[in-house]
């Protein structure tokens, strides 16, 4: 999901950056979404027509929502799934992503002062843990 801040002018440069980082960093059958936040404060046509050109040039699909009011954004994250539905879950598909599918959780370091506790420990040792200190000392 790409965002942009609609009341503002956008710096396209900065979208395209991003969006070529995210399609380097993605498999290129990847969905993305293009959403334009922030609709409750206004928006300008300027700024509305270069988004929705932006989004076209790029052929990614186009959304305008509000975080503050909630605007739209049930209906793009149900979009959002909707088109992973429609194009991973065809019966082969979804075959060959299980088959070749070897994700694990793993303990992350999100700080480096700690890691998450409850995927190295036992429920008893958690709380156990989480009575000392939060950053388990």
């Amino acid at each position: 999901m790409l965002l942009a801040d609609i009341s503002q002018y956008p710096d396209l440069k900065d979208l395209e950056h991003w969006l070529q980082e995210f399609r380097e960093g993605a498999n290129e059958e990847t969905i993305v979404v293009f959403v334009a936040n922030k609709i409750d404060l206004g928006e300008s046509q300027e700024t509305l027509d270069t988004l929705v050109k932006f989004a076209e040039e790029n052929n990614i699909p186009f959304y305008k929502t509000s975080a503050k009011t909630g605007e739209n954004v049930k209906f793009v994250m149900e979009e959002l799934v909707r088109r992973i539905e429609d194009k991973y879950l065809s019966d082969n598909v979804v075959a060959s992503f299980v088959e070749e599918s070897d994700y694990k959780d793993e303990p992350r370091n999100f700080d480096n002062k700690r890691t998450v506790i409850g995927s190295i420990m036992g429920k008893s040792q958690e709380k156990e843990k989480k009575k000392t200190c939060c950053l388990g000392c």
